[in-house]
């Protein structure tokens, strides 16, 4: 036995030995390494997590990173994998032992490392020249959240849950609603306790009616039901309508690009031309884009440390107060006015005399309708900051279309106008500008597409905006951990064709 081991012992190897050197694992853990060593301090103090501290936040961040790759998102499943013979991931961990509470306490405690990591890689990038920021592109798809279609509360269920649970009074013996709610909850068949309490049970709901059992337990239960009441509410505008999850109550009730309704996140992600590498991303819960391209372009400005050359996004994120903070910090918009963007709609409504449908010429400033005929500019109808454009044409009134096109003896084309919306306007009609957004499917779009399709991603299985964007940014980590590892092997392979066609002139 003991020549059986020697003999053995010549053969062991090192961890990784096994591994293809253009395999992914290496590029993860040199930037994992270099990512602590540029930043020191985000190794926590006793340099080791866990119990028994056997894992650095150096090994722990590459081995979520890696199964994240693989496309192993549970945190169960990352630790049967741990225990496999996955060289790679032994290659990381050196061990085969972690358990599913360790990966989830780091996740929970040190989230904030992978978003920082995100951030590292796009600082990688452009040291390696892969990001020009000369184009970014920014769009928003919605992601299905972690959320229990059935366990809502409605706007009235908390008002009146509300009302009903102010009214327990703990000190009063006498209080008839404390007394008659318990009765009721106790023995629910008596039919006179019934109808004591039956017109509050019958404006609740299930899950409402649990809150006010708990609510009914004491004066402390009381006050937490009511707090997490208004904490519910206020993830979300008073002006919406939608029940509240309580699953995930930061989720918002709304159907996605498909028409499907569910509870949903709002992903918003800035891309550069060059690469389609990530710069920046965030999560929220609104329900349109109208109020993200000015943080956004922001947090693209800390990231980059300066303004990106053109800026390109659909017509979802059009407000007046964007295009003025674009005006006043020198930023060039490209950005198409709400007809146009109905018009590039590829399903067009089948009323073909809509003003969507008439096609706008920027350089003669006219609209030409189905038939030919071209509506000129002819006055400025409006004051102060509402003024229009109005657009005609005297051919309409001899057109066999009259009818059908519009109710007056003429069609009329009525745009607003102001300089800002001008200036705008002329950038994205330009040829440059028309170039350029001609671009932005390829750029924002595609990732979405490579997220949910390629990679199988299929919803988020966190709660809360702040632990599913950190699921979100180890997808975009991995997304530019990708575009980098691609450029390095590239290099290296022209490197090596160059060696070889050296040695083949000296032959």
């Amino acid at each position: 036995m003991k020549n059986s081991y020697n003999l053995q012992s010549r053969y062991i190897t090192k961890i990784g030995s096994g591994l293809h050197r253009e395999n992914i694992v290496f590029t993860i853990n040199e930037l994992v390494k270099e990512f602590f060593n540029t930043y020191p301090f985000f190794e926590h103090e006793d340099k080791k997590f866990g119990k028994s501290k056997n894992f650095s936040h150096e090994q722990l961040l590459s081995f979520i990173i890696l199964c994240y790759f693989k496309e192993i998102r549970s945190y169960r499943k990352m630790s049967i994998r741990a225990k496999s013979n996955d060289e790679e991931i032994l290659f990381l961990l050196n061990t085969n032992t972690i358990s599913k509470s360790l990966i989830s306490n780091f996740m929970n405690k040190y989230g904030f490392l992978f978003t920082d990591f995100l951030y590292f890689t796009v600082k990688k990038g452009l040291e390696l020249n892969m990001i020009s920021n000369e184009i970014l592109s920014l769009d928003g798809t919605f992601i299905s959240a972690y959320a229990n279609k059935n366990r809502r509360i409605s706007r009235e269920e908390i008002k009146f849950l509300k009302k009903i649970l102010q009214k327990l009074d703990f000190t009063n013996t006498k209080n008839k609603l404390h007394k008659n709610l318990k009765k009721y909850f106790n023995n629910p068949t008596d039919e006179n306790k019934i109808k004591q309490v039956s017109s509050i049970v019958n404006n609740l709901n299930s899950d409402s009616i649990e809150l006010l059992k708990k609510g009914l337990k004491s004066i402390e239960s009381k006050n937490e039901i009511i707090d997490y009441l208004d904490e519910i509410s206020s993830y979300h505008s008073p002006d919406t309508n939608f029940d509240i999850n309580l699953t995930d109550p930061e989720s918002t009730f709304l159907p996605d690009k498909k028409g499907v309704k569910g509870y949903n996140f709002n992903f918003q992600v800035v891309t550069d031309s060059k690469n389609d590498m990530i710069i920046t991303t965030s999560l929220v819960n609104d329900s349109n884009d109208n109020k993200q391209l000015i943080p956004m372009i922001e947090s693209s400005i800390m990231v980059l440390g300066e303004k990106p050359k053109f800026m390109v996004v659909d017509n979802g994120y059009y407000t007046y107060e964007a295009l003025s903070y674009c005006i006043i910090n020198n930023i060039i918009l490209i950005i198409p006015d709400k007809a146009e963007a109905s018009r590039k709609k590829s399903n067009k409504s089948k009323n073909i005399y809509r003003k969507s449908n008439f096609v706008y010429d920027r350089i003669n400033d006219t609209y030409t309708c189905v038939h030919g005929v071209k509506l000129y500019f002819k006055k400025i109808r409006g004051h102060g900051t509402t003024k229009s454009k109005v657009y005609t044409s005297d051919e309409c009134k001899k057109c066999k279309y009259l009818k059908k096109c519009c109710k007056n003896n003429k069609r009329e084309i009525i745009e607003r106008t102001n300089p800002i919306i001008d200036h705008f306007k002329d950038i994205y009609y330009s040829d440059k500008g028309q170039k350029i957004y001609k671009k932005r499917a390829n750029l924002s779009e595609t990732i979405y597409a490579h997220l949910k399709e390629a990679r199988n991603f299929n919803g988020l299985k966190r709660k809360g905006i702040e632990k599913c964007l950190i699921v979100l940014n180890i997808e975009s980590t991995i997304h530019n951990i990708e575009k980098i590892h691609r450029e390095k092997f590239s290099k290296n392979q022209n490197k090596k064709l160059k060696k070889y066609e050296q040695i083949s002139l000296k032959i």
